[in-house]
Order: structure tokens, then C-alpha cells, then sequence
């Protein structure tokens, strides 16, 4: 069996076996996607040759939704594709299959946890109102109990037929996604994997020495871009500007970043390069550092990040002073 072949096998077996129960369905169309578009085709160019094609492609399969994953599945079982073309169909597959929005519970030591929901849980919505951030949530609750509330749950959405005591442990919920499910999702895992997990929620929390966590957690081996971007916003947020600018520059080359369209490298990187900069005083600087990750997004097919550059860039130029570090 080639390596290819064992990709795709391993990619089935890793979507909980979802083919199958797709393959009977009479009403499914294994090669189709939304719109007419062909499916097959798409996954296949996730491994083409030229790079702004791959990119597009994986862009075009993120405009569906979770019902394409069983067609996505279906073609890895089926063609012999390239290892990239397999990473980044499994990147498209776990795109789908989480939220985009919601608020996320992380357990908070020694406080209370609303009745039903579990550490990692992302309540997407409250009764038919929709929740997109932690806002959403604190302002549909005030004032009012929790009526039958919809959550994701590793993979799965279920419905809590109350959720007690949301009110005072909104404390506790982030924006989904945060940094610790960007890591989870698509970071760079390994055996340093519980060191990332303890200085990001101690990011989180505000706790100064989460700077030094992070900066071991690079040290035994993790080139993730979350934990790079975490790391200088710390230092950035402690006032230590010119620390924070010398870790992201010596490092921003070694990061790895495996989210779709590579938002850390193009985006969430170079902005808080041009951010730090401008803190500094160097509002010239900052423009030009910009103008660079603009062009650099830009000249890489990757037009999305490279539009939300220029929006940045914009808002900056509108509001002379940027907006703060976790606005974005």
C-alpha cells in the first residue's frame, strides 16, 4: 500500500468512520459540493503544484458546511493523493466539523461551573438566539434564566434543557475559538503538548509568568505560532516592547503554522510586529512592516489576509493609535 494510500486510510479511520453510513444514504452525492461545484476536483487540487492553487481550493471546500465531510471523506478513501493534498483535506474536515463562533467554558479553579456543561464545551446558542462571542452570552442572560441552550461537544451538538447558575460563572467562558482551541485544532503537537496547555490558560489569566512558560515550552521543541504570538503579546502587555520584538523577529521564521489559509504566518504575526512598532513610537515603521506583510500575503495568492491587513492598516491610519492587543 503506498504512503498516499495510507493517508487516506488513516483519515477515515480518524473521521470515526463516517464513509460508510454517507454511502448509504441514496440522497448523498459523493462527488458534488454546493453550487455545482465538483467536490473531487477540489480535493484533488489540494495537492496541485502550484501553491496559490492549493490555497484556493481548501478556501472554495471551507464555504461548505459539515454535511460535505462524509463527500471529502469519501474521496480520500478513493483517489491515491499526495501527503499535502491529505493534511490539507484533514484540516478542511476539522474546520467544518468545529464551530466558528460561540463561548467556550474553561474550568476555573475553585469556581463554579454552570449546571450540564463540560470543561471545553461551546454554547452556540440560547434558545433561537445565536451566540458569537462571550458577549452574546452575558447580554442574552441578564436578567433572565437560561432556557434550552444548544452546545458543541467534541464533535458533536447537543441541547442542555437548562443550564443553571450561567450568571455567575460567566467569568469563566471565552470567545471561541482562543487560543488554547486554535492550538488543539491545528497546533504543533507533540510531547510538549501539557507545557503549551498550562501557559496558555495561564496566558489567559493574565499571569505574568506565563511569558517565561511559553518561552520554555519553544525551548523543548514547539514551534507553534499561537505559542509565538502568546509569548510576544505577554511581553507586549508587560510593557517589555523591545523584548517582544526580538522574540517574534528571531522567530517568525521557525513558526509553524497548520490552521487554514496560514493566518498566524500572514496575518496575526506580521500585525503584531507593525503593532509593537507603533507602540513604540515608530509610526513610520509600523506602516512600512505592513505595506511588507501586505505585498508579502498578496504576491502568495493569499488575498483574504491580505484584505484584513489592509482593513488594519486602515483603522490605524483612521484611528491614529491601534486598537488593543486582543482586538483582533
Amino acid at each position: 500500500m503506498g504512503k498516499s494510500v495510507c493517508w487516506a486510510v488513516a483519515a477515515c479511520v480518524w473521521a470515526g468512520g463516517a464513509v460508510g453510513a454517507a454511502a448509504a444514504d441514496p440522497q448523498w452525492q459523493p462527488t458534488t459540493a454546493a453550487g455545482g461545484k465538483n467536490l473531487a476536483a477540489l480535493v484533488r487540487r489540494l495537492g496541485a503544484a502550484r501553491y496559490a492553487e492549493r490555497v484556493k481550493a481548501q478556501e472554495e471546500l471551507l464555504k461548505l458546511d459539515a454535511g460535505a465531510v462524509p463527500a471529502i471523506l469519501d474521496v480520500l478513501a478513493r483517489e491515491k493523493l499526495n501527503a499535502e493534498a491529505v493534511e490539507r483535506a484533514r484540516q478542511v474536515v476539522v474546520q467544518l466539523r468545529i464551530p466558528q463562533f460561540g463561548a467556550v467554558w474553561r474550568d476555573v479553579a475553585g469556581g463554579m461551573r454552570p449546571e450540564g456543561v463540560q470543561a471545553g464545551d461551546v454554547v452556540l446558542a440560547c434558545g433561537d438566539v445565536p451566540i458569537r462571542c462571550k458577549a452574546d452570552l452575558e447580554a442574552y442572560t441578564a436578567g433572565q434564566p437560561s432556557p434550552r441552550v444548544r452546545v458543541w461537544r467534541k464533535g458533536q451538538e447537543l441541547f442542555l434543557t437548562r443550564m443553571a447558575a450561567i450568571n455567575e460563572c460567566l467569568f469563566g467562558f471565552r470567545d471561541w475559538p482562543d487560543e488554547q482551541a486554535r492550538y488543539e485544532t491545528s497546533g504543533h503537537r507533540g510531547e510538549w503538548d501539557q507545557a503549551v496547555e498550562t501557559a496558555l490558560a495561564d496566558y489567559r489569566s493574565g499571569d505574568p509568568r506565563s511569558a517565561e512558560e511559553l518561552a520554555k515550552a519553544w525551548e523543548q521543541g514547539c514551534r507553534d505560532g499561537v505559542v509565538l504570538l502568546a509569548w510576544a503579546r505577554r511581553l507586549e502587555q508587560s510593557g517589555e516592547l523591545a523584548g517582544a520584538q526580538q522574540v517574534l523577529r528571531a522567530r517568525m521564521g521557525q513558526a509553524v503554522d497548520r490552521s487554514f489559509g496560514a493566518d498566524l504566518l500572514h496575518f496575526d504575526l506580521p500585525l503584531e510586529d507593525a503593532r509593537i512598532a507603533w507602540l513604540d513610537g515608530n509610526e513610520p515603521e509600523a506602516m512600512r512592516l505592513l505595506d511588507a506583510a501586505i505585498g508579502k500575503a498578496a504576491a502568495g495568492g493569499l488575498s483574504r489576509q491580505a484584505a484584513r491587513l489592509h482593513s488594519q492598516k486602515v483603522l490605524w491610519m483612521f484611528w491614529r493609535d491601534p486598537p488593543g492587543a486582543m482586538a483582533y
